[in-house]
């Protein structure tokens, strides 16, 4: 919407990595504790006032940080989604 790449080679590549090692569903926890991650920070610069919409925000840290997180807790996180589908 601002006529950037939101998004540099480096995190697609780990990216790619984190989903070669931990499999395609760890990497979807991982993506979303890490957007979830970097937009709370985001958030948090906006409201202390050390940041606006267009601060640029790494999301490789985030994905490095979500990644280890997903590495122990995405089979429970995605058996608990799983029971909602399975009703």
């Amino acid at each position: 919407s601002y006529g950037e790449d939101a998004l540099g080679e480096g995190e697609w590549k780990m990216a790619a990595m984190l989903g070669a090692f931990l499999g395609w569903r760890a990497l979807l926890v991982t993506v979303f504790f890490a957007c979830l991650t970097g937009a709370l920070v985001g958030l948090g610069l906006i409201a202390l006032g050390r940041g606006s919409r267009k601060t640029h925000i790494p999301l490789g840290t985030f994905l490095g940080i979500a990644g280890i997180l997903a590495f122990f807790a995405a089979e429970p996180v995605v058996a608990w989604y799983r029971g909602f589908l399975d009703g």
